[in-house]
């Protein structure tokens, strides 16, 4: 998916956290709902207390890029994503999921939202250590990652 810039005012982003935060309770533990990093490419960081209205303040007050999972790990035939429906890798793609997620890294700046494709190499193994990277080509995943985006953008 290529990244997105948007004004902040048309973006809701309140509705955005409240369908990532409901999607995220049922694939994870609701502490590691929203790991953040300062730049792609860093360790997730997790804040076992996070409050979802909060997280604005995150964005802009404290400049982290925040989060949030689109798909379920991808150790399943099938992934369960946030827009409700699965999707399967196709077995000659060089893109796999494996212990990650893809979704996207949110940056406050200047009073725009940037939205990038990420991935949350965070699991299980230590090789490659964990990280939040910035991919711009999720496979399968990139047409349905910008409709369920785009639902929370005012386009007036």
């Amino acid at each position: 998916m290529k990244e997105l810039r948007v004004s902040f005012e048309k973006f809701d982003f309140n509705g955005f956290v409240h369908e990532m935060y409901e999607f995220a309770c049922e694939i994870m533990e609701p502490s590691y709902a929203f790991p953040w990093v300062y730049k792609s490419g860093d360790m997730p960081e997790y804040d076992e207390d996070k409050d979802e209205r909060n997280l604005f303040y995150e964005l802009k007050d404290e400049g982290k890029q925040l989060y949030f999972a689109f798909s379920n790990v991808g150790i399943e035939e099938s992934i369960n994503c946030a827009d409700g429906k699965e999707y399967e890798i196709d077995e000659d793609s060089d893109f796999g999921l494996g212990e990650a997620t893809v979704g996207y890294l949110l940056k406050f700046k200047d009073g725009e939202l940037i939205i990038n494709s990420a991935m949350d190499c965070a699991g299980g193994c230590m090789v490659p250590p964990p990280s939040i990277n910035i991919v711009e080509d999720c496979d399968v995943f990139d047409e349905p990652m910008e409709r369920f985006i785009n639902m929370f953008i005012n386009k007036q």
